[in-house]
């Protein structure tokens, strides 16, 4: 009966060395799991600070391309309005010029057909 209780203190030091040999390989692979885990978390929290880094700079970038085109959309309006002004002065100049031509022209007739009166009075 001792040998049979031997034996049976036998098995159960063999089962529970088996089942410790069993959690220490199993606490060593979550160990590794963990360990991988938090050097993926450090990396991923890299990748978000150089994706944080990458939005700002195009964001500025953005800013200062709208306030390119801001300043152009407002020297092309003004470029507009100064050529729509000077089309208008033009042709209120042209109008006058001819207006001018006109008077001139009746000016010269009338000058003509009183030089021509004088001269066949003679």
């Amino acid at each position: 009966q001792l040998q049979d209780r031997v034996r049976e203190l036998s098995q159960e030091l063999d089962d529970e060395r088996n089942e410790t040999s069993r959690l220490s390989e199993e606490s060593a692979k979550l160990t590794e799991l963990v360990s991988e885990k938090e050097r993926l978390l450090l990396e991923a929290a890299e990748l978000m600070q150089e994706a944080q880094r990458h939005y700002e700079t195009q964001r500025e970038r953005a800013e200062a391309l709208l306030s390119e085109r801001t300043d152009a959309v407002v020297a092309s309006e003004n470029l507009r309005s100064q050529m729509q002004d000077a089309a208008e002065r033009h042709n209120f100049e042209t109008q006058e010029l001819s207006t001018t031509i006109e008077r001139l022209r009746a000016e010269n007739d009338r000058l003509a057909n009183e030089i021509e009166e004088l001269s066949g009075d003679q």
